[in-house]
């Protein structure tokens, strides 16, 4: 008897959890019904009564890449299958286009250059940073996604594409560009006068930590006293590879945590081992995501001063999420929050030192001479009295040797 009646309560406290799981999936099955059920009549009104020629998979994009933008987050969305190839090539700094980025300006409602390869195909045309895409191949641009114009922009080396620019001095000039394989090394470096290191980081691309750590290495052994970083005109990148150069030049400690949306923290450390040289950064409002938040370490560490104006404003970091047929979505899914759990969002890192380069000087930013570039001089300024107290500490290290 007992038995029996064990097997008759455990099946009644089974058959309450299915009936009421089953319940549970039953009201949401007919939730997405009610909210896909309006998507499905401007289909089937589409079907029956549209005119004009139309492409399913295009309509199929058209309604993902809306469903993403109504999201309200300019950093959030959708990459068909070419364009997610395309993305996923200039990740790995190698790509056919014509060595420009873009950025959207809400001011005019077209697409701003933001940055220039060196010596590519537009830089060499004589478009410079500023000027504003108004067209490709005669195709107002001004209702495209960016995903879109990339797309436009991009093709086969060797092919042509045409550009209507906007330029800064009002005039419209037609470019009819050859694209060409473009492959862009994220880090260079040099030695400036006064033993000071420059490394000039164009983004946080896969591999760009090595090319860091490579750079770094050999400034140092040239006898670098300081180092200058330059994270001006940098989109950004993976927040891990930013991590890894930050551990070189900080002390044990947070570098950036990220938060998504069930709550879950994951935290970029640096261990003990840093380089302890006087360090300077450069940034303006084209310092965006990673490159923000590199300064912003620097800064919140106390290891180095930030110079130049303050960086764009981007809280959110993404992740790309590939799609069965190829494309993907790239939607916001982490806040990420600098050393001290500060937010970037919408303020940006306020440099130490603001100093403001002319827009003429912005706009030939890639070919700025030393005397030109009053953002660097002035990080050469700062630097100065550390770089000659450690050379005069190093000097007298040397004599009190010398003496023994």
């Amino acid at each position: 008897m007992l038995v029996f009646l064990a097997v008759i309560t455990t099946f009644n406290i089974t058959l309450y959890i299915a009936s009421d799981y089953y319940s549970q999936r039953l009201g949401d099955i007919q939730q997405n019904e009610q909210e896909y059920q309006k998507f499905s009549e401007v289909s089937a009104i589409v079907d029956k009564y549209f005119v004009g020629d139309y492409n399913e998979d295009d309509l199929m994009d058209g309604a993902i890449s809306g469903y993403i933008a109504a999201l309200g987050d300019k950093w959030s969305g959708y990459y068909t299958a070419e364009e997610f190839k395309l993305i996923s090539e200039e990740n790995n700094n190698k790509y056919a286009g014509v060595g420009i980025t873009v950025s959207y300006d809400e001011a005019s409602g077209y697409y701003s250059i933001t940055d220039l390869e060196t010596d590519g195909p537009a830089q060499k045309a004589g478009i410079g940073i500023g000027d504003m895409i108004q067209a490709v191949e005669d195709k107002d641009v001004s209702t495209v996604s960016q995903n879109e114009l990339v797309t436009m922009v991009r093709g086969d080396v060797g092919t042509f594409v045409k550009l209507t620019i906007a330029k800064a001095d009002g005039t419209v000039q037609d470019y009819t560009l050859e694209r060409q394989e473009i492959y862009t090394p994220d880090i260079t470096s040099k030695m400036l006068e006064n033993d000071i290191g420059f490394i000039r980081i164009d983004a946080f691309d896969n591999g760009a930590e090595k090319e860091f750590d490579t750079h770094l290495d050999e400034l140092i052994a040239k006898g670098a006293k300081g180092l200058i970083f330059d994270v001006r005109v940098n989109g950004g990148g993976y927040a891990n590879v930013m991590s890894k150069m930050l551990d070189r030049l900080l002390p044990s400690g947070m570098i950036i945590s990220m938060t998504s949306k069930d709550g879950h923290t994951q935290e970029n450390v640096s261990d003990e081992a840093c380089i302890k040289l006087p360090m300077a950064v450069l940034t303006n409002r084209y310092s965006i995501s990673a490159a923000e938040f590199f300064a912003a370490a620097i800064q919140e560490y106390g290891v180095g001063t930030v110079v130049g104006e303050a960086t764009g404003g981007k809280g959110y970091a993404q992740t790309s999420m590939p799609l069965s047929d190829g494309s993907a979505l790239n939607i916001s899914t982490y806040r990420y929050y600098t050393p001290k759990g500060n937010s970037l969002a919408g303020t940006g890192v306020t440099p130490d030192i603001e100093v403001a380069l002319s827009e003429d000087a912005l706009y030939n930013f890639h070919s700025l001479t030393y005397e030109e570039d009053t953002q660097l001089q002035k990080a050469v300024e700062v630097l100065m009295p550390k770089v000659q107290a450690a050379i005069d500490a190093e000097q007298a290290a040397e004599d009190t040797t010398a003496a023994e």
